[in-house]
Protein backbone atom coordinates (compact mmCIF):
# COMPACT_ATOMS: atom_id res chain seq x y z
CA UNK A 1 0.00 0.00 0.00
CA UNK A 2 2.67 2.61 0.95
CA UNK A 3 4.25 1.95 -2.62
CA UNK A 4 0.55 2.23 -4.31
CA UNK A 5 0.06 5.59 -2.28
CA UNK A 6 4.07 6.84 -2.79
CA UNK A 7 3.46 6.35 -6.71
CA UNK A 8 0.13 8.28 -6.43
CA UNK A 9 2.04 11.03 -4.43
CA UNK A 10 4.69 11.39 -7.44
CA UNK A 11 1.56 11.64 -9.92
CA UNK A 12 -0.61 14.07 -8.33
CA UNK A 13 2.75 16.17 -7.73
CA UNK A 14 3.36 16.15 -11.55
CA UNK A 15 -0.63 17.23 -12.30
CA UNK A 16 -0.57 19.50 -9.58
CA UNK A 17 2.46 21.38 -11.59
CA UNK A 18 1.10 20.67 -15.04
CA UNK A 19 -2.28 22.49 -13.35
CA UNK A 20 0.08 25.14 -12.19
CA UNK A 21 1.11 26.13 -15.30
CA UNK A 22 -2.43 26.01 -16.84
CA UNK A 23 -1.72 23.02 -18.86
CA UNK A 24 -5.14 21.49 -17.82
CA UNK A 25 -8.73 23.03 -17.18
CA UNK A 26 -9.96 23.60 -14.10
CA UNK A 27 -12.37 20.95 -14.22
CA UNK A 28 -9.78 18.13 -15.24
CA UNK A 29 -8.17 19.63 -11.88
CA UNK A 30 -11.11 19.17 -9.61
CA UNK A 31 -11.06 15.74 -11.12
CA UNK A 32 -7.20 15.14 -9.60
CA UNK A 33 -8.24 17.38 -6.42
CA UNK A 34 -11.61 15.47 -6.02
CA UNK A 35 -9.15 11.64 -5.80
CA UNK A 36 -6.74 13.89 -3.45
CA UNK A 37 -9.62 14.62 -1.15
CA UNK A 38 -10.52 11.10 -1.22
CA UNK A 39 -7.09 9.60 0.08
CA UNK A 40 -6.20 12.22 2.56
CA UNK A 41 -7.67 11.42 5.55
CA UNK A 42 -5.26 7.57 4.91
CA UNK A 43 -2.62 7.75 7.38
CA UNK A 44 -0.22 6.28 4.62
CA UNK A 45 -0.94 9.63 2.41
CA UNK A 46 0.55 11.69 5.84
CA UNK A 47 3.37 9.15 6.52
CA UNK A 48 4.55 9.63 2.61
CA UNK A 49 4.33 13.25 3.42
CA UNK A 50 6.66 13.15 6.03
CA UNK A 51 8.73 11.28 4.51
CA UNK A 52 9.26 12.77 1.29
CA UNK A 53 9.47 16.68 2.70
CA UNK A 54 11.76 18.79 0.85
CA UNK A 55 11.87 16.55 -2.50
CA UNK A 56 8.96 18.41 -4.03
CA UNK A 57 8.13 21.75 -4.68
CA UNK A 58 7.32 24.06 -1.01
CA UNK A 59 3.91 24.71 -3.03
CA UNK A 60 2.58 21.23 -3.37
CA UNK A 61 3.37 19.98 -0.12
CA UNK A 62 1.74 22.47 1.23
CA UNK A 63 -1.25 21.81 -0.87
CA UNK A 64 -0.89 17.92 0.44
CA UNK A 65 -0.60 19.25 4.43
CA UNK A 66 -3.97 21.02 3.84
CA UNK A 67 -5.78 18.94 2.42
CA UNK A 68 -4.17 16.18 4.91
CA UNK A 69 -5.29 18.66 7.93
CA UNK A 70 -8.75 18.94 6.32
CA UNK A 71 -9.42 15.37 5.95
CA UNK A 72 -11.76 13.81 7.73
CA UNK A 73 -11.43 10.62 9.10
Amino acid sequence: MYAYFEILYELFERVYQIKKNSWISEDEWSQWAMWIDDIAANPILADIYSDSKGMYSLEFEMFIKSKIDGAKP
